[in-house]
């Protein structure tokens, strides 16, 4: 029967040994660290001013390393089929088994497997598992880990089994159906890799919560010569099944029994959801035939002080934070995304753009994907004419098709050899071949920046045309442009905006700043929303773009949390003392920024959500930067972000005011909220200072007070406040706790000035601190 088993204890890694010591089946472990797997070793180096990474890839050096790990198998090996999955390597990948090189993988995060069963022994000692891993630099434009930074697991079947990502689920007609029977067609693919012919069928059932929703439905037998495969087809009908969506994303499971000559001797669970899209060239989205406004964001792999490992508890964490912002889709850039994220977007309902590729065959970087992206794949599952491109995108769509969450493929990001060109036009082709023979359910796109240079024409748009739909990065002032040209074509904003901001830290808030200030902020970039890119826009301008647009189905920020490299507006500039982005809307740590709530304001409704934010902190009197936010007239903005009605100020309980948004509508009839202006999203008051307790309360359409909100000054740095987002870890070893610290006054108010230095002693192996 089948059993999945992790790989995560007793591996050894080292950056000193050679092949011959790294394959030897004993070894000197005075040359080796032992670690554990998920592993990133780049995140363990000091930060290097001369790394071949450079910031752009987060001053962190690469190299070479090999990993080690042994494995014994409960099961004979003659009778079984065993798979080795690895879900992501950074990257360039050889993979040893008991001294006998499986294969080479160059691709830094797409999964890949291999059969092992050949390799295996099966006199009951241990069998070897060694991976070479090497990561030349510069290889990425962003920091991208080294090492198995993904889990790694080993597959159980017997001989006759069904295959890896072998179970397609399709509801065609759902959108017909939904409120009666609906047919659920079903293909499993089975693979007898064993000695003999066999006489083979399925049972197969839907199951929902752990009740079964359908009777256990049987094909008809047949025989399966050694080495054939064959594919099953049947359907099953589930009575108005529950719809995926955003608001409550319910999960169903098929369950797949396969028979060998009678007897079980496979088993297999597949997660799936049931839901049905709709993209129209002058409404956008579509989901179970509700109008739905991409609210996305961005993100990239790492997770600050983790580096690139992957972690269940710190993937569910930054999703719920974007969830809780009023996210609805998140766009992974600029590769795939790992399988727990996936699963994890599929569980709490956020839809997902999985993007195969950051460049085509061009490269963006000397040592990157460019380099194999038409080199012919040598995977031994490879088809015959495959390029690695070709292998790893059909890999990346077969283990995505059942998941409800995806909802677009991407075939790219920011492409310059997406020029129109023969070359170009052979190769977007070929690409959209690979998509479309797995998967015909989902759009798919790229995200095309050419659009965003002079009037957006050019080469690319035969490209683009070829797309389901459209991805424009950066391209909000071409948008009426483009879409005169092409009236048929569906629109969004695949990356926006890039706005740039350090936590709690403001600068003249009544001017936007593009560009370098280092001279005037020490490499801080203003919280109260006004720095941007040059190529940019303020988290303001770009939602308002999108907002007043019907056909322009929503966009994907940049990004929705901080990472580590691309420090722009000092990008590529060695000697700068900054080495992670400032295009988070949450810092590496997991701290909010202040367009947070900006988004929380507009993406959010009050009936559900109700929330008040005042920027900025209240502690001018004794820092030196007073003299950088206050206006003209010597006064501090203070601005309040809400989804209420009317928001009355109090300083130091006096009343400043209750200041009403002006109520309009678009031109397709949807309502919104200005402050005074067309451009203010906000309410505000301008206030000389004085110390103590602002405190904004809001109010409702009918007067009732909904949400609250309050800062306070506080005094000289006294003591730390430490508190956890939990209070209990599950005993699987892979929990993690964030423990905030604050640094507070003598009375216990937060001081959000203090720059002290804090110390600390940890003791346990299972405790790792992120800190910004």
């Amino acid at each position: 029967m089948r059993r999945e088993e992790v790989l995560r204890n007793h591996w050894f890694f080292s950056q000193e040994v050679g092949k011959e010591e790294a394959l030897a089946p004993d070894f000197q472990r005075e040359n080796w660290q032992s670690i554990q797997v998920p592993h990133d070793w780049s995140i363990y180096n000091d930060f290097d001013q001369y790394s071949p990474a450079q910031n752009e890839g987060g001053q962190l050096n690469g190299g070479q390393a090999w990993y080690r790990t042994q494995f014994y198998l409960e099961e004979d090996v003659s009778l079984v089929s065993v798979r080795l999955l690895f879900d992501g390597v950074y990257m360039n990948a050889q993979v040893y088994i008991n001294g006998q090189v499986l294969g080479y993988y160059p691709n830094g995060y797409t999964p890949f497997s291999y059969d092992i069963t050949p390799y295996l022994r099966n006199d009951g000692t241990a069998n070897q598992l060694a991976v070479f891993v090497e990561n030349q630099q510069p290889s990425s434009r962003w920091y991208s880990g080294s090492g198995i930074y993904r889990e790694v697991k080993l597959l159980m079947t017997d001989s006759v089994h069904l295959d890896l990502y072998g179970i397609k689920i399709e509801s065609p007609k759902l959108k017909e159906q939904r409120d009666r029977w609906v047919e659920t067609q079903l293909t499993s693919k089975v693979s007898n890799d064993g000695s003999q012919s066999v006489s083979v069928y399925l049972e197969q059932s839907i199951w929902y919560d752990g009740q079964q929703v359908s009777d256990w439905q049987a094909t008809d037998s047949l025989v399966i010569e050694s080495g054939d495969k064959y594919s099953f087809q049947q359907a099953i009908s589930i009575f108005q099944p529950l719809l995926w969506d955003i608001d409550h994303p319910y999960l169903y499971q098929l369950k797949t029994r396969l028979y060998k000559d009678g007897i079980l001797v496979d088993e297999e669970e597949e997660t799936f959801g049931y839901r049905y899209m709709d993209w129209q060239v002058d409404k956008g989205f579509f989901l179970n035939g509700r109008w739905l406004k991409i609210h996305g964001v961005c993100l990239h792999h790492d997770y600050g002080a983790l580096g690139a490992v992957e972690n269940r508890s710190a993937a569910e964490r930054r999703l719920r934070q974007m969830k809780e912002m009023g996210v609805n889709a998140i766009r992974i850039t600029h590769n795939p995304a790992s399988s727990i994220l996936l699963a994890l977007a599929a569980k709490m309902g956020l839809l997902i753009q999985e993007e195969a590729f950051d460049t085509w065959y061009g490269g963006k970087k000397e040592y990157d994907y460019g380099r194999f992206f038409e080199e012919e794949a040598t995977h031994p599952e490879a088809k015959a004419g495959d390029f690695w491109s070709d292998y790893d995108l059909r890999t990346m769509i077969e283990r995505g098709k059942n998941n409800p969450a995806i909802f677009m493929w991407s075939l790219g990001n920011e492409v310059s050899e997406a020029n129109g060109d023969a070359h170009s036009l052979k190769t977007i082709k070929r690409l959209l071949e690979r998509v479309k023979e797995v998967d015909e359910s989902r759009f798919v796109t790229m995200g095309m920046d050419e659009f965003r240079f002079g009037d957006g024409s050019g080469g690319h748009e035969k490209i683009a045309d070829l797309l389901d739909v459209v991805g424009l990065n950066y391209s909000e002032d071409n948008i009426d442009g483009i879409r005169k040209r092409h009236p048929k074509w569906r629109l969004y904003g695949s990356e926006t905006s890039s706005a740039t901001r350090t936590r709690d830290s403001y600068f003249r808030p009544d001017k936007e700043w593009v560009g370098d200030n280092r001279r005037v902020r020490n490499f801080e970039q203003s919280d109260y929303g006004n720095d941007r890119v040059p190529w940019g826009k303020t988290a303001t301008a770009s939602w308002i773009a999108d907002r007043n647009r019907l056909d322009y189905a929503g966009q994907f920020i940049w990004t929705g949390v901080d990472y580590i490299g691309e420090p722009t507006p000092w990008h590529n500039q060695n000697d700068m003392p900054v080495k992670s982005s400032y295009f988070g809307l949450v810092d590496t740590a997991g701290i909010p920024k202040n367009d947070y709530y900006f988004y929380q304001s507009q993406w959010l409704d009050l009936d559900q959500y109700p929330m008040v934010h005042i920027l900025p902190h209240w502690n001018w009197e004794i820092h030196k930067s007073y003299q950088q936010v206050v206006d003209k007239y010597g006064d501090i903005p203070v601005r309040v972000y809400s989804n209420a009605r009317s928001v009355e100020l109090f300083l130091n309980g006096k009343s400043q005011g209750r200041k009403t948004f002006q109520e309009k509508w678009t031109s397709d009839g949807r309502r919104y909220q200005e402050g005074q202006g067309s451009d203010q999203l906000y309410l505000e008051w301008r206030l000389a200072y004085q110390p103590g307790e602002l405190r904004a309360v809001a109010y409702d359409r009918q007067g009732q007070l909904v949400a609250e909100d309050r800062v306070v000054t506080a005094g000289k740095p006294a003591k730390i406040g430490l508190h956890a987002e939990k209070t209990k870890l599950e005993p699987d070893g892979q929990d993690l706790l964030y423990l905030y610290f604050d640094v507070l006054d003598k009375d216990g108010n937060w001081v959000p000035t203090a720059s002290n230095q804090l110390h600390f002693e940890i003791e346990g192996p299972a405790l790792i601190m992120a800190s910004s």
